[in-house]
């Protein structure tokens, strides 16, 4: 099931951010934005995402996301 929230924090040097969440900050890659075909996020972008477990390292992050409108 997809939640909301609200990029907290984005590099771009690095690829990386968190979003903040109702359910707590979730990690996301270069990689989720690449999936959904974003090039770029800034923070307090309303964003829709799926949580996932990531195979690598067992932690949670954003699977898929999408920005808001």
């Amino acid at each position: 099931m997809s939640e909301q929230g609200k990029v907290k924090f984005y590099s771009t040097d690095r690829r990386f951010g968190f979003i903040a969440a109702d359910a707590g900050d979730i990690f996301f890659s270069g990689a989720a934005l690449d999936m959904a075909g974003i090039d770029h996020v800034e923070c307090g972008q309303l964003v829709e995402f799926v949580r996932e477990i990531s195979p690598k390292d067992g932690r949670e992050r954003a699977g898929w996301m999408r920005v808001v409108e």
